[in-house]
């Protein structure tokens, strides 16, 4: 592919599709239907997140909120581009979002050692100038890494924030289960100016932290200081490598942070002691301190009582969470083979623990209710649900792993004397909870996009929001519902990506019990599982992180490119 500056800038179109709208009703109740299962995914009223379209899967599995195109979205006549990954293909990035190369300014942070004059070099012989883009890679204690994946993309009329799981390579993006958050924001009005939403204060702080050059790191803030986040729909929640003087503020990032925004939330009684899932593509050296802190802090969230009475809502009933992870079988049979292995980093002495597998932690990788099963998990999803009714309390997505060095480690210091919270990477996540979803719907800038004219009305007509798990023969269109009281609810379909009841582990595997066995690697390039892939490959399977492996270039097993962090 050849770029050329004078080239037309690429204008995305929005899908004008009539909405239909039918009318049932059903025992005490009555519902509006809302059509969400065009392929518009621009949509106002789409749900918070949404999934990457993945290749390989059945046609259903990418329509509506579960096949969103990237490409689509990083494009059109863009100012000022931040681009914010851990792995990236800088030719790939290239021929898949060329209107990077044509922004004013290009910000590129990744988290590749030595890679950084790598990637301004492959940019130069792309015609980008040198003081159009900056290349950094944020400097990290050991066993940390740069790992947030982001895009923010200053455009005219506003900036287009978007939080995603996948490396910015071709296998990430195509060939596996990921997850997306995107929304566009004005730029603010007079009377904005002097208003600094939480959301703006919480990007500010993260931009800060990445140590940037002074005049890039300005540069950005001030963008992002022009623009107006009143609408956020999800609270960020953000992970930075700690420094001494940060210690004290220990709810400002990691599991903390989370637990922080949990804890100002009322939810219903009925998600008191709820079942807990952490779905992940890395796992960590977990203790038990670790499991405690971190479970603690995905547990909170308070109701009141009929007395009016303020309780916390508990740990799962079930006394720890359940950890979502693909079994042996499911990555020797998925779409990568063996090598789709290579992005689900657990060595065995952290999977195959006997405090995880006696405890009964882990869960299979449920993907059959998107279309997913065989395509694997790079996607991180934490969230709380209903056992009965499966409704969802809140849901967190983003880029961290389950691991001390991106959520954090509470630690007593008596140097510091305080509690502290060690992080060693950088994370970027967000997490929607639905009484946040109820302010965006009813806000003056419900379904503000920056690229197109439509400016639809805030649906002021609701009372609540619940969130439901997206189901192919249930719930995949919004309604809203009116209960008895003449409450107005509006259902929206999450497009969870996995099943919220998947099968747990029976405990420790027998060896060559593939199905019921925790997908697990060695450090060891010898040790390996037995028996071919689904492409007829031996263990540890073809194939390649950059560009596209031909049949007689010499293997790639990703052992070579082996992560923690991935």
């Amino acid at each position: 592919m050849s770029y050329s500056p004078d080239r037309k800038k690429a204008r995305i179109t929005s899908n004008n599709a009539d909405t239909t709208k039918n009318h049932v009703s059903s025992t005490n109740r009555q519902s509006d239907i809302i059509d969400l299962t065009n392929d518009d995914d621009t949509a106002p009223n789409s749900p918070p997140f949404q999934l990457l379209r993945t290749r390989g899967i059945p046609s259903w599995g990418n329509q509506g909120p579960l096949g969103f195109d990237m490409q689509q979205h990083v494009a059109g006549n863009i100012l000022f581009a931040f681009v914010s990954n851990y792995m990236i293909d800088i030719s790939w990035l290239a021929h898949t979002f060329p209107d990077l190369l044509f922004s004013d300014f290009l910000l590129i942070v990744h988290g590749q050692q030595g890679d950084t004059e790598g990637m301004k070099n492959q940019l130069r012989m792309l015609g980008v100038q040198e003081e159009a883009m900056h290349v950094f890679q944020p400097p990290v204690p050991p066993y940390g890494t740069h790992h947030s994946k982001a895009f923010f993309l200053q455009y005219s009329t506003g900036i287009r924030i978007i939080i995603h799981t996948a490396n910015l390579l071709y296998c990430d993006v195509n060939n596996k289960s990921q997850s997306v958050y995107m929304q566009d924001f004005p730029l603010k009005d007079t009377t904005s100016q002097v208003t600094c939403s939480e959301f703006e204060q919480e990007l500010l702080q993260y931009v800060d932290a990445l140590g940037l050059v002074l005049r890039v790191r300005e540069r950005l803030k001030n963008i992002i200081k022009m623009h107006d986040y009143s609408s956020a729909r999800c609270h960020l929640v953000a992970s930075v490598p700690s420094k001494p003087f940060e210690f004290r503020q220990v709810d400002r990032y990691g599991h903390k942070r989370l637990g922080a925004v949990l804890g100002a939330y009322e939810f219903d009684k009925k998600f008191a002691s709820a079942p807990i899932l952490a779905q992940f593509s890395s796992i960590g050296n977990l203790s038990p301190a670790f499991l405690g802190s971190i479970t603690e802090s995905l547990s909170a969230g308070y109701y009141y009582t009929e007395e009016q009475k303020k309780v916390a809502l508990g740990s799962p009933s079930d006394g720890h969470v359940r950890l979502v992870w693909p079994s042996v079988a499911q990555v020797r049979d998925s779409l990568e083979g063996w090598f789709g292995g290579g992005s689900i980093p657990g060595y065995y002495d952290r999977v195959m623990k006997p405090m995880l597998l006696d405890g009964g932690y882990y869960h299979v990788w449920g993907g059959h209710t998107t279309g997913r099963q065989r395509a694997m998990p790079h996607m991180k999803t934490y969230l709380r649900f209903h056992q009965d009714s499966k409704e969802i309390a809140w849901l967190c997505l983003g880029s961290h792993n389950f691991s001390k060095a991106a959520w954090g480690e509470v630690v007593n210091s008596k140097k510091y004397n305080a509690r502290l919270c060690r992080i060693l990477s950088y994370e970027l996540g967000v997490v929607f909870v639905p009484s946040k979803e109820v302010d965006y719907r009813k806000h003056k800038h419900f379904g503000f996009s920056c690229t197109s004219s439509t400016s639809p009305k805030p649906q002021c007509d609701i009372d609540r929001v619940e969130f439901h798990p997206w189901k192919r023969n249930g719930l995949q269109e919004e309604r809203i519902v009116t209960t008895d009281q003449g409450i107005r609810v509006l259902e929206c379909p999450m497009p969870v990506a996995f099943d919220l009841d998947s099968m747990q582990y029976p405990g420790h595997p027998t060896d060559g019990a593939y199905d019921t066995m925790p997908w697990h690697i060695s450090k060891d390039p010898q040790a390996g599982f037995k028996g071919l892939d689904a492409l007829g490959n031996p263990f540890p399977g073809r194939g390649s992180y950059f560009g596209v492996l031909q049949r007689d270039t010499p293997e790639h097993h990703w052992q070579h490119l082996f992560s923690d962090s991935n």
